[in-house]
């Protein structure tokens, strides 16, 4: 449960966004005033925006995949899934999308953590393998290429329409997209792409655990 004293920070973060006040300024003001610890500075930097902003993002959510090619921002999706599995906190963000306060920044030391979100993500795959799926991986993150390999294998082997591509900017080549539905938490892609968004790491956290987040969401909305 998010603490009384991150509540109230959120709402007054919010407060000074919807008024243009500077982020990294303001979480530090706010952050002073209520004695957050790094994690909860976190959950203001991630999961909190403007009213317009988090309004935008939301309005482009879809609750399940159509018949649609199915673009993935593959280390997006596999980081949030890891920090859930690490322990680290996982919250319903403004716009309703799940965030993390892990920051792996492409980071991963845990090779079971890692095995455990590969296989979360490819039994969602098998329970869904009418679609067709890209998956884009950052190529400056360690091991992409051998990762993005696994995933092509696992689509010939299983007779999946899938491909994987390993680029030196996701963000970009998802934004740019036309076509398909973007498996994707990250604001920037969801602020600026055209296409609806469907929020593949909370589907497959809430399919296998059941988890309650914390909802700063329900926060912003709470008397």
């Amino acid at each position: 449960m998010f603490r009384p004293e991150l509540i109230e920070a959120i709402r007054d973060y919010r407060y000074f966004l919807d008024r243009n006040y500077p982020p990294s300024a303001t979480i530090k003001l706010v952050g002073d005033k209520y004695a957050l610890t790094g994690n909860e500075r976190s959950v203001l930097y991630r999961g909190v925006s403007s009213s317009f902003a988090a309004s935008v993002r939301e309005k482009k959510k879809i609750h399940r995949l159509l018949n649609d090619t199915v673009l993935v921002d593959t280390h997006n999706i596999l980081f949030t899934i890891a920090n859930y599995l690490l322990g680290k906190p996982v919250f319903i963000s403004d716009d309703s999308f799940l965030r993390d306060t892990g920051e792996l920044h492409g980071r991963f030391s845990n090779h079971k953590i890692l095995e455990h979100t590969f296989l979360l993500l490819i039994q969602f795959i098998l329970k869904n393998k009418k679609k067709k799926y890209i998956f884009y991986l950052d190529r400056p993150v360690s091991n992409s290429g051998k990762l993005s390999l696994r995933f092509v294998d696992f689509f010939r082997e299983n007779k999946i329409n899938g491909e994987s591509y390993t680029v030196y900017s996701p963000d970009h080549q998802l934004i740019q997209e036309e076509k398909g539905v973007i498996c994707t938490s990250d604001s920037v892609i969801i602020q600026q792409c055209k296409l609806k968004v469907f929020d593949l790491s909370e589907y497959i956290l809430t399919h296998n655990f059941n988890p309650a987040f914390d909802s700063v969401k329900t926060a912003l909305e709470s008397p």
